[in-house]
């Protein structure tokens, strides 16, 4: 007979899959369900609240990351950024690498809010999300309608170039 700890996790894993597959409604909704899924450490939660888009932005963005890791081995960003062997970063799936990379990140978004919202000039069905996060970081995020998924993540563009210092 399995345990109560092992059935409230399966439980739990069943409610998040059924919440993060849900339809979002609006880019504010997707925004403030992916910074909670975000700094509850959830990364399984965020990479399903990607559009088909952002998959493949980020699928074409590790596949080139490979290629030079296969001409420079040993890169230690590598190591940093997704939290990961040279040999597991050219073996692992792309959602698991998503996960990776997000682990340690997850108190970013602690805080961050919604400055402004647009449309993004010249991509019609994609609205930009202009963010701040607590310690002044500025990015925007660019998010888009996904079929009957409602609005889901793209990609995130950097607004400044210097990170203001973090508070203590």
């Amino acid at each position: 007979m399995p345990r109560l700890p092992v059935v409230l996790s399966a439980v739990a894993m069943f409610l998040c899959a059924a919440a993060c597959s849900s339809r979002v409604e609006s880019p504010r909704a997707l925004f403030d369900q992916f910074v909670r899924l975000h700094t509850e450490k959830d990364f399984s939660g965020t990479w399903d609240l990607l559009s088909e888009e952002g998959r493949r932005r980020w699928t074409a963005a590790v596949d080139g990351s490979r290629q030079t890791l296969r001409k420079n081995p040993n890169n230690p960003k590598i190591a940093q950024q997704y939290q990961v062997s040279d040999q597991e970063f050219l073996t692992l799936p792309a959602d698991e690498l998503w996960r990776r990379a997000a682990a340690g990140t997850d108190r970013v978004l602690l805080g961050a809010k919604v400055v402004a919202e647009a449309p993004a000039p010249g991509e019609p069905g994609v609205v930009q999300l202009d963010v701040e996060t607590a310690y002044g970081q500025k990015f925007r995020w660019f998010v888009q309608e996904d079929g009957d998924r409602g609005w889901r993540y793209r990609n995130t563009q950097p607004l400044q170039l210097e990170k203001p210092a973090r508070p203590e």
